[in-house]
């Protein structure tokens, strides 16, 4: 696996809103696939995802992250490309949102979760 990173971009326009996609989860799961296998093809360096509109239900923020955090450390684990996948996110709540979404579905160790110095 090479990485995972998040970039805050505010006033970009978002992919869809996560209240509206949670019903929707294995049809995001293959869209993302096919992403990451297209910029596997191209053997693209990076990857960046558009950002989702997050909901005020944890419940379903944690649903539709985790799944893309699996989608992409299950591709990362078995292809060279891309080398990193970055996550844009509107807001820096949003970047927190991930990071709690990907500690506590993902690493298994603490070397793992480093994804950044947030994190202790």
């Amino acid at each position: 696996m090479e990485s995972i990173e998040l970039k805050v971009r505010p006033g970009t326009e978002p992919a869809g809103a996560v209240d509206e996609l949670s019903g929707r989860v294995p049809e995001l799961k293959a869209q993302w696939a096919a992403l990451l296998e297209q910029a596997a093809a191209e053997r693209s360096e990076l990857l960046e995802l558009p950002p989702y509109e997050l909901s005020a239900k944890p419940s379903k923020n944690f649903q539709v992250i985790g799944m893309l955090f699996k989608t992409i450390q299950a591709h990362q684990r078995q292809n060279e490309y891309p080398k990193s996948v970055a996550l844009c996110c509107l807001t820096e709540d949003d970047a927190t949102m991930y990071r709690q979404v990907y500690n506590f579905y993902i690493p298994n160790t603490k070397a793992e979760r480093m994804n950044s110095g947030l994190w202790d």
